[in-house]
């Protein structure tokens, strides 16, 4: 209903309200209001809309639906950002509980609906990450932003993958996609502070690697399936010299010592997944991937190149600069990250600083 009531031609939201109740949500109707919709080059919204009104249609299944929609959004359109909290996600109803609690942390800063599901959206689909935890941390590249780790694993850099891109949109989208993907990547290998790995699957399944539109090299068959050679993602090319050869993961995995969960190594050779063969891996230490770079700018050699966003942000604290700004320099996800991290030096008196740091420069 939130998503409707600031974007009524939102049509996953639409599709879902329209099916709610039915076993097998009204498939039928809806597949019928789809074609037409399609023929006469509308929306399923404004087509609904033209039905109510009159238009001939048989999607009489959906227009119960549709007219207790268009109802509870007349009921909710003049409504304060807190009374419509109150009304979609009423206290003391359990299911709604979680997304209750999201909602009130909002009131104070949503002045209006688009606001209030803008911020729920970004709460529940980007959740702060715990800076320095004791476990695995799984996220998107984009999510890494702003994130350090000992051990970085960027998984599945396959060609179609990483970077994917629409072939059927205009070139220079085309362009900006693999260029904003590449960036992105490059957030990514830059998150590592003592190795960085990256997978990337020799082989995939047919039935996943065409789904996926992945850049297929050629087919083979074991048995009765059909497998696709794949391509790693063409931005290792550009790493140059610094691209370290690729290693098979089962190789990888014994040379580490984790056979060690098996009786012996033996038995580790002979039930490992078979998939593992058919993995391969770049592993770059850190101090390799960036060593001659820092010797070249004539920096310490245990300077790491993510240490120079601590650089930078230092300076631009000794600069007065808002932590905003900061943010927005660095890449953070969230202010809440910046804040985190160099909420200390941002509370300190500025002034005497700037003249330190200009004098350093």
């Amino acid at each position: 209903l939130l998503h409707l009531l600031v974007n009524n031609a939102d049509r996953p939201s639409l599709r879902v309200w329209l099916g709610l109740g039915d076993a097998d949500g009204r498939a039928s109707a809806y597949a019928r209001l789809r074609k037409a919709a399609s023929e006469q080059n509308v929306s399923e919204w404004d087509l609904m809309k033209a039905i109510h009104a009159g238009a001939k249609v048989n999607v009489r299944a959906l227009v119960a639906r549709w007219e207790q929609l268009t109802r509870r959004l007349e009921e909710l359109k003049d409504l304060s950002v807190d009374e419509l909290v109150e009304e979609l996600f009423p206290d003391g109803d359990q299911d709604l509980s979680l997304l209750r609690e999201v909602a009130l942390t909002l009131t104070k800063m949503a002045e209006t609906p688009q606001d209030l599901f803008d911020g729920m959206v970004k709460a529940l689909i980007q959740p702060e990450v715990p800076q320095s935890p004791d476990y695995v941390r799984v996220m998107s590249l984009h999510k890494s932003k702003g994130l350090t780790s000992p051990v970085v694993l960027i998984t599945t850099a396959v060609d179609g993958i990483i970077p994917t891109i629409d072939r059927e949109a205009p070139e220079d989208e085309q362009e900006a996609d693999f260029d904003e993907q590449r960036r992105l990547f490059y957030v990514a290998l830059t998150r590592s502070k003592d190795e960085l790995i990256i997978s990337s699957p020799w082989a995939m399944h047919s039935r996943d690697a065409y789904p996926m539109t992945v850049a297929v090299e050629k087919t083979f068959r074991k048995g009765d399936d059909v497998y696709c050679r794949v391509l790693a993602t063409p931005y290792l090319k550009e790493l140059g010299a610094t691209q370290p050869f690729a290693e098979r993961g089962d190789y990888w995995l014994g040379k580490r010592g984790h056979y060690h969960v098996f009786a012996d190594q033996s038995e580790f050779r002979s039930r490992i997944d078979k998939s593992w063969p058919d993995l391969l891996l770049f592993v770059f230490p850190s101090a390799r991937r960036e060593h001659s770079a820092v010797i070249a700018a004539g920096l310490p050699e245990r300077l790491r190149f993510h240490d120079l966003g601590h650089t930078c942000a230092s300076i631009l604290i000794a600069q007065g600069a808002h932590p905003k700004e900061i943010q927005a320099r660095l890449g953070h996800a969230s202010i809440m990250t910046t804040m985190d991290r160099y909420g200390h030096p941002l509370s300190c008196p500025r002034r005497p600083w700037r003249s330190r740091a200009g004098a350093l420069l």
